[in-house]
């Protein structure tokens, strides 16, 4: 009954995990009810699959990065196992807040954010972790950048 005297049009059901064996697969479900006010009984069917608990695996872990500081990176983890799957990113053990998706984003990188990055994968099943380095450095020069080329007559001249 819900507040206010009206009835839950959706019935509800919950299986006990040890209660019943079934083997992983497709099921249809036929639900009976009655409905004590008005004494009508309905069947409801609904399509139940019955899935295999599984911890958290990574299918693809994150990869090392170098890149120039001011540069963006981006790491990204794939994993499988019994959803909900939850993740949390650290950097050199230490949480980093709010970095709880797939992917982690870093924008304008300092020397600073240089270290090893962490993801842990979690579901109700365990958890798994798989690990990154990133390296910033300067951005290199190029070899040509104080030179200058000029074109005079016929011919090319490069002064330094």
């Amino acid at each position: 009954m819900l507040a206010g005297g009206g009835f839950d049009a959706t019935p509800t059901v919950t299986l006990s995990a040890g209660a019943y064996s079934l083997p992983i697969g497709n099921y249809t479900a036929v639900v009976a009810f009655s409905n004590v006010t008005t004494g009508i009984a309905q069947n409801r069917q609904f399509a139940l699959q019955i899935v295999p608990s599984m911890p958290p695996t990574i299918v693809a872990p994150p990869a090392s990065q170098s890149i120039a500081v001011t540069s963006n990176v981006t790491f990204s983890v794939t994993a499988s196992g019994t959803p909900p799957l939850n993740y949390q990113w650290q950097v050199n053990t230490t949480n980093i807040n709010g970095a709880t998706n797939a992917s982690l984003i870093l924008t304008n990188v300092g020397f600073s954010d240089a270290g090893t990055y962490t993801v842990t994968v979690m579901n109700t099943h365990g958890s798994t972790n798989a690990t990154a380095m990133l390296t910033v450095g300067i951005r290199p020069r190029s070899r040509f950048s104080r030179k200058t080329w000029k074109r005079s007559g016929g011919q090319t001249r490069c002064s330094v």
